[in-house]
């Protein structure tokens, strides 16, 4: 039933973009730039390899249901991920014939290619865990220039993104943290929140919005404030996806952006990239958890949060990508400032990074300890998509929202686990 629902899904997206004009030119922009648009044309290979892991993780999820273990995951198991030919590559740190056989069975598929590996993925998230405790001493990470880490699968290790990657640099970090062989060293320069703010004095009329009362997923809202200089201005950012919300016994619709564009609870909104339509208030706001995210609840009366994204107006249900879903999937994000959805490919899990911005409510500086970063394909986000729906290229699943982006990488926030922090009901209905 459930792949049936997907295929639907899938279908409406390739009809929605043969009816719509604006996708054609979107797609047409693609070409001119040399680019393959994928959203219509889902590999499927890869959809193959997806569907196989998606019963590999209900398998390991009954497993610990019926065990009781402390892990997800079995201690042999390394990760997994889609590799560039659309198959599904499972990482092992016991290669025999038993092992294969069990993880076949799980998968309920022998489709899989196997590599050797040294670390179990348990031993990663213990180790990612560890480096928690020290990431959130904001001091320690600025002597030791320590702007973010995580667990890259591919590499089977842990990934510490430090600004100052010399050799002195790594020797402080291990002296300072620790030292293991599960860490690798990257440089990173300033990661780029991308949240837009505007002198007022340089608005142009032609940028107004005009009122709408659909509310698409990537389309902009804003509210005003002043720059670190005292400066009054203008904060953009975009839509994520469409969620509900408890509020004492009043269920509120409304829908979940990146908290660095909204960091208090109670500030108001309003839609489009200017003028003076109010939109809504937030209710809900999450700093040093998980993710980088709040909810805001929307003039219901006015407006109608649409499951329909802003550039193409691609479908999108109402339904999650699990966090820790494959790496290696092809993804989509649709803001309000970029003119074409841009294309991506789940990279990283587990990612922790720290994020400062100067917000219409002044200076920010948190920590989001489980982003999920992907590496651009087709296109680039800009100031202003903050916030913007993150959807997979089918349309079927929700990824999350947008947050940032540094050279190749791009930053976000899962749905999955913004619903549970933010406490979001299931599903959509009016």
């Amino acid at each position: 039933m459930k792949t049936n629902r997907y295929l639907l899904f899938f279908i409406l997206s390739v009809l929605s973009f043969s009816s719509c004009s604006r996708k054609d030119e979107v797609q047409s922009e693609y070409e001119k730039m040399g680019l393959k648009n994928n959203i219509s044309s889902i590999n499927d290979k890869e959809r193959y390899a997806l569907k196989i892991y998606s019963n590999l993780e209900t398998a390991f999820e009954n497993y610990v249901t019926r065990s009781k273990e402390k892990y997800l995951y079995p201690d042999y198991y390394g990760g997994a991920f889609v590799d560039d030919k659309g198959d599904l590559v499972i990482l092992v740190t016991d290669t025999s014939h038993q092992i294969k056989h069990n993880l076949m069975t799980y998968a309920k598929s022998p489709d899989i290619s196997f590599e050797k590996c040294i670390y179990s993925f348990n031993e990663l998230n213990e180790l990612n865990k560890e480096l928690s405790s020290y990431f959130s001493d904001q001091q320690l990470c600025e002597e030791l220039t320590w702007e973010g880490s995580g667990i890259d699968v591919r590499k089977n290790c842990i990934i510490i993104s430090l600004k100052d990657c010399s050799n002195f640099s790594i020797h402080r970090f291990k002296q300072r943290v620790m030292d293991s062989p599960m860490l690798k060293f990257e440089q990173i320069g300033e990661i780029q929140w991308d949240s837009e703010c505007i002198p007022i004095d340089s608005v142009q009329l032609d940028t107004r919005s005009s009122f709408m009362y659909n509310l698409h997923l990537g389309s902009a809202y804003h509210l005003t404030g002043k720059t670190e200089s005292g400066e009054e201005a203008i904060f953009r950012g975009s839509v994520g996806f469409r969620a509900m919300r408890m509020n004492g016994l009043q269920l509120e619709h409304g829908f979940v952006t990146a908290a660095h564009c909204l960091p208090k609870i109670g500030m108001k909104i309003k839609y489009g990239r200017d003028g003076d339509l109010y939109l809504g208030v937030v209710r809900d706001v999450k700093l040093n958890t998980t993710s980088d995210v709040a909810f805001v609840a929307v003039d219901y009366t006015t407006y109608y949060p649409t499951n329909c994204a802003w550039v193409t107006k691609t479908p999108i249900a109402d339904s999650y990508l699990k966090y820790n879903s494959l790496v290696g999937y092809h993804i989509v994000t649709e803001g309000q400032k970029s003119a074409m959805p841009v294309l991506s490919i789940i990279a990283l899990l587990n990612q922790q990074v720290r994020i400062k911005q100067w917000t219409a409510a002044g200076n920010v500086n948190f920590i989001a300890k489980n982003m999920v970063v992907a590496t651009f394909t087709g296109g680039k986000t800009q100031e202003g998509d903050s916030g913007a729906i993150v959807y997979t290229e089918s349309g079927s699943r929700i990824v999350g929202v947008h947050s940032g982006q540094y050279n190749s990488n791009q930053y976000i926030s899962s749905a999955d686990l913004a619903t549970q922090e933010l406490l979001l009901r299931d599903g959509w209905y009016k």
